[in-house]
């Protein structure tokens, strides 16, 4: 599993159109030296403003590349720091192309943002609340069939909102293998 942090110190004001396709493109120039799963995480908490057309051309578009697999064939994204100032043009740009992404607010609470239905909503909750777990744990937490569960969650994997394990048969949250895969932070 490799993962790409990208941070927005740099760019703290991401509007036109013109400055998110440079930021999109330098992303997905880090994107593609990796291999394997790759688990991009876009980190908002000192963009000061994004733009609609720049949600559209950061956002929309590398959600859309992990969907389509065009140069990453496992590409999960995870949008930490978002704040309510983020959320419509953000919201707009995956509405417009009907998709979703794995996101935290500032707080740290994990949400979906973009588009979903209930089911899928309720699924992706089940497992951010139990980090990692198989269909049947997913399934005891809903109260579904595991049979639905499992469509549930392949779904969620389809839309790259979740990983699978197939080795450890279990479906895992993008917030949990973060946290799994940082290192410890020290104390001062």
């Amino acid at each position: 599993m490799r993962r790409v942090v990208w941070g927005t110190s740099l760019y703290s004001y991401l509007v036109t159109r013109h400055t998110g396709r440079a930021v999109r493109l330098s992303i997905e120039s880090q994107i593609a030296e990796c291999e394997g799963q790759v688990v991009a995480v876009l980190d908002f908490e000192n963009v000061v403003v994004i733009d609609f057309s720049c949600a559209d051309e950061v956002v929309a578009k590398l959600v859309h590349l992990a969907l389509v697999g065009e140069r990453v064939a496992d590409l999960f994204i995870l949008f930490r720091g978002v704040g309510e100032h983020h959320l419509d043009p953000i919201q707009s740009a995956l509405g417009r192309r009907a998709v979703a992404v794995s996101a935290e607010r500032s707080s740290g609470e994990p949400f979906l943002l973009g588009s979903t239905d209930g089911d899928i909503a309720r699924a992706w909750s089940a497992i951010c609340l139990l980090g990692r777990a198989t269909t049947c744990g997913v399934a005891e937490e809903l109260g579904l069939s595991e049979t639905e569960t499992g469509d549930l969650l392949e779904d969620l994997h389809a839309r790259r909102l979740l990983l699978r394990d197939d080795e450890a048969e279990e479906y895992v949250s993008l917030q949990q293998l973060i946290r799994e895969t940082e290192p410890p932070r020290l104390e001062p």
